[in-house]
């Protein structure tokens, strides 16, 4: 995968954690996770409690042999406070996500 860019402010990269991965049908591996990279301003620091943090989930997939990923691609940005995404195969290609709202909420998204 490639490494979050970093925030020319702080020189702190922005984080990627709580990763969840499946495998898609017979052919790719999906992971979704939580990420502050689109945030304005510096990344949240790593030590910060879940419940402080700001992030989206996003989603990236293999191409090939697990060299190469696609461009990370939003699940959730409804919310700022996401944790712990979780990926469902209900039929070949047909995934749900399931995200942790912090407590507030659960969101299913298909």
């Amino acid at each position: 995968m490639n490494a979050s860019r970093i925030d020319p402010a702080s020189g702190r990269r922005y984080n990627a954690y709580v990763p969840h991965a499946i495998r898609v049908g017979n052919g790719p591996v999906g992971v979704a996770f939580c990420t502050d990279e689109d945030k304005a301003g510096p990344p949240d620091l790593s030590s910060a409690p879940v419940d402080q943090r700001s992030c989206h989930v996003g989603f990236v997939l293999t191409t090939t042999h697990f060299e190469t990923w696609s461009a990370p691609s939003p699940i959730w940005t409804g919310t700022s406070r996401n944790h712990t995404p979780g990926l469902f195969e209900r039929a070949p290609n047909d995934v749900i996500a399931l995200i942790d709202g912090l407590g507030t909420q659960r969101v299913l998204v298909r």
